[in-house]
């Protein structure tokens, strides 16, 4: 929460026969989804890592964001 300023966090972890789902929603202050490319160029790789290890493992990665909106991060991997 020290990087979003966010007052609340909401974590959901949800199980379905195929998939298990992580959300993650917080009212912080959010950010422009757009730098994310820009970010990893400048070495940023956090988000980046995540998606790119839950796809290896034939999941996904959402986050939804917008400046003072808050961020959305949904997570989902398959269940063997």
């Amino acid at each position: 929460m020290a990087h979003s300023e966010a007052q609340a966090v909401l974590v959901r972890v949800t199980r379905a026969e195929s998939a298990a789902t992580l959300v993650i929603d917080d009212d912080g202050r959010g950010f422009d989804g757009d730098r994310l490319t820009e970010q990893a160029r400048d070495g940023h790789f956090g988000l980046r890592a995540v998606g790119d290890l839950l796809a290896e493992a034939g999941g996904r990665l959402s986050v939804r964001a917008a400046p003072g909106r808050g961020t959305r991060v949904e997570a989902e991997v398959p269940l063997s």
